[in-house]
C-alpha cells in the first residue's frame, strides 16, 4: 500500500499548486494579451504606411524602414519582385507566411494603382519569445518560492500538531494547554484524558487478574498437591484416576496461563538460545497421557536454535500440538524446519475455508469435532505478534493443516 503524505506536505503541496495554477493562468493570459497587442500594433503601422504612401504623389521615390516592403503597378499590371501569392488578397489586411517568417500584407486601391505594403514581424516575434521566456523563467521561481513559503506556512500552522502527534507516538508528556491554539489545546486535553483513563483501565485490569490468578492457583495447587499425595498412598487400581486428577489441574493452569496472556498482553522475560528440535519433543511429551496415538515426526534438524523467551516458546509449542493433536483422529503429526520457518502439519479434519480468517481469534474454534474452548491458535497469535514472528495456516477440508511460524530472530 502506498505509503499517505503527512499532512503539512499535502497542505504545503495544496498551497504550492494554487499558487502554481494562478501563475501559469495569469502568464499564459499576460503572454496573449502581448500578443494581440503587438498584432494591432503591426497593423497599425501598415495602416499608417499605406496611408502615408498613397497621399504621395506616385512619381515620388519611397524610404521604408528595412521591415517595409512596398509593392505597387496599375491596376491589371502585377508589381514587379511581388510574390504571386499576395496577387489573391483582397483590399484590406492579412497575414502571410514564407519559409517560417509571418508577414502582415496591406492591399489598398486608389488612384488607379494597386498598392501592396509587406511587414516583416520577425522582430516582434523575437520580442514575443523573449517575453515568453522571461514569463517561464519568472513562473519557476514563483513557484519555487510559493513551495518554500507553503512549507513554511504549513510547518508554521501545523507545528503544534505535529509535536502533539510525537507525543502520542513516544508516550511522552503533552506540552502545556496554555501554549497551544485552541483547537490544537483541545484535541491535546482530550489526548491526554484519554490516555489517563487508559493508564487507570489497565491498572486495574493488572490488578484484577493478579487477584483472580492467585486466587485460582492457590486451590489448584492445594488440589495437585493432594492428588500427589494420594497418588503415593492409594491402590495401583486408582492411580489413573489420581493421574487424571493431576493432569486436568495442569491444563487448568494452562488454560488460566493462556486467559492471562490474552488479558495482560505478552511480555518477554528473557531470550536463551534453545533447540527447536528439543523444545518440540518436550512439548510432545507434556501432551495428556489420554492423548491419540498418533504418528509424531519430527523433522527439525537437531542444531537449529531459536534465540527467544524458553517459557514463551513452550507456550507457543503447547499450544500448537494440543491443537494438532485434538483435530488429528488418526494418521501423523509432522514438524519441519525450512529457512527459518516452522511447519506443523497433520493429517486431521481439516479447516473449512470460510473458518480459516477466523482461526487466530479467541474463543472461535474450527471444528466441533474436538473439545476445546478455541484460545489455543489464539494465543499462538499472540505469542507470534508480540514477537515479530509471521504466522498462516493453510488447510483443506478433510486433507489436514499445515500451520507455519516463520521466526524472525532465528540464528
Amino acid at each position: 500500500m502506498k505509503k499517505k503524505l503527512s499532512l503539512q506536505k499535502r497542505l504545503a503541496w495544496t498551497m504550492s499548486a494554487l499558487t502554481s495554477a494562478a501563475i501559469i493562468i495569469f502568464a499564459i493570459a499576460l503572454s496573449m494579451a502581448a500578443e494581440e497587442r503587438e498584432e494591432d500594433l503591426i497593423d497599425e503601422v501598415v495602416n499608417t504606411a499605406l496611408d502615408g504612401i498613397i497621399a504621395q504623389p506616385t512619381s515620388q521615390h519611397f524610404l521604408l524602414p528595412k521591415h517595409l516592403q512596398l509593392f505597387h503597378a496599375p491596376l491589371g499590371q502585377v508589381p514587379a519582385q511581388l510574390p504571386p501569392e499576395l496577387l489573391q488578397f483582397p483590399i484590406g489586411n492579412a497575414e502571410w507566411y514564407q519559409g517560417g517568417l509571418e508577414f502582415h500584407v496591406g492591399v489598398r486601391e486608389k488612384n488607379g494603382e494597386r498598392w501592396y505594403v509587406l511587414y516583416n514581424t520577425e522582430t516582434h516575434e523575437r520580442r514575443l519569445d523573449n517575453l515568453r521566456l522571461w514569463l517561464l523563467i519568472t513562473a519557476l521561481g514563483v513557484i519555487t518560492l510559493a513551495w518554500i513559503v507553503g512549507r513554511y506556512l504549513a510547518n508554521s500552522l501545523l507545528s503544534q500538531l505535529a509535536r502533539l502527534t510525537h507525543s502520542v507516538q513516544n508516550n511522552t508528556p503533552v506540552e502545556q494547554y496554555a501554549a497551544m491554539d485552541e483547537e490544537v489545546a483541545i484535541l491535546a486535553q482530550r489526548i491526554a484524558q484519554a490516555r489517563d483513563a487508559q493508564v487507570a483501565l489497565l491498572a486495574r485490569e493488572r490488578q484484577f487478574t493478579a487477584h483472580l490468578s492467585h486466587e485460582i492457583r492457590t486451590p489448584l495447587t492445594r488440589i495437585r498437591t493432594s492428588a500427589e499425595l494420594l497418588l503415593d498412598s492409594s491402590p495401583a487400581p486408582q492411580h489413573g484416576r489420581i493421574a487424571k486428577i493431576v493432569h486436568s489441574v495442569d491444563e487448568i493452569e494452562g488454560k488460566l496461563r493462556g486467559l492471562l496472556l490474552l488479558a495482560r498482553g505478552v511480555a518477554q522475560k528473557q531470550s536463551t538460545p534453545l533447540y527447536l528440535a528439543a523444545a518440540l519433543n518436550a512439548a510432545e511429551q507434556r501432551l495428556p497421557d489420554t492423548k491419540r496415538e498418533l504418528d509424531w515426526r519430527n523433522q527439525v534438524a537437531s542444531d537449529v536454535i531459536i534465540e527467544t523467551d524458553p517459557e514463551l516458546l513452550a507456550l507457543l509449542l503447547d499450544n500448537l500440538l494440543s491443537n494438532a493433536w485434538r483435530y488429528t483422529e488418526q494418521g501423523s503429526v509432522t514438524a519441519t524446519y525450512t529457512d527459518g520457518e516452522l511447519t506443523l502439519s497433520d493429517t486431521g479434519c481439516g479447516i473449512a475455508a470460510d473458518a480459516l480468517p477466523h482461526i487466530f481469534e479467541p474463543f472461535r474454534r474450527a471444528s466441533d469435532i474436538a473439545e476445546g474452548h478455541g484460545l489455543g491458535l489464539a494465543i499462538v497469535a499472540a505469542i507470534c505478534d508480540r514477537m515479530g514472528w509471521r504466522y498462516h495456516v493453510e488447510s483443506e477440508v478433510g486433507q489436514g493443516s499445515h500451520i507455519s511460524i516463520r521466526f524472525v530472530a532465528d540464528v
